[in-house]
């Protein structure tokens, strides 16, 4: 008897044929080692934009304030023009409390967006 799919592929590919790896996801590490820089600005705007609506949601401010307030405290640059414990809303200890996670927490991104930025141009420079 003849078969019945004669023009029909195979679902698996034979041990012989080039395997095309171009359209296959990449991990998250993998990632970061071909475009470290589009990661560290990804990070930079999720970490501002987060921390603007986290300031929104609980000091009852505008929302391009509360970006003003995520830049400013996550950079710790600390202008003094607005004080957040002023506002109603939440208790101070809690917004205290929201505040320095916030503080720290953006140590860490920008110390880490900064390390890839500066690792992807030497690493290309030299």
């Amino acid at each position: 008897t003849a078969p019945i799919f004669t023009n029909a592929e195979p679902l698996l590919p034979s041990e012989h044929e080039h395997h095309d790896t171009s359209r296959i996801p990449l991990r998250l590490s993998e990632a970061a080692d071909r475009s470290p820089r589009l990661l560290a600005l990804v990070g930079l705007l999720i970490y501002v934009f987060c921390g603007g609506i986290a300031f929104w949601a609980t000091l009852g401010i505008g929302f391009v304030k509360a970006i003003y307030l995520a830049v400013v405290a996550g950079t710790t640059v600390g202008y003094g023009d607005f004080t957040p414990f002023l506002n109603g809303g939440m208790p101070r200890n809690v917004k205290l409390c929201i505040g320095i996670f916030y503080i720290l927490l953006g140590n860490v991104v920008i110390g880490t967006s900064l390390s890839l930025l500066v690792s992807s141009v030497a690493s290309k420079q030299g």
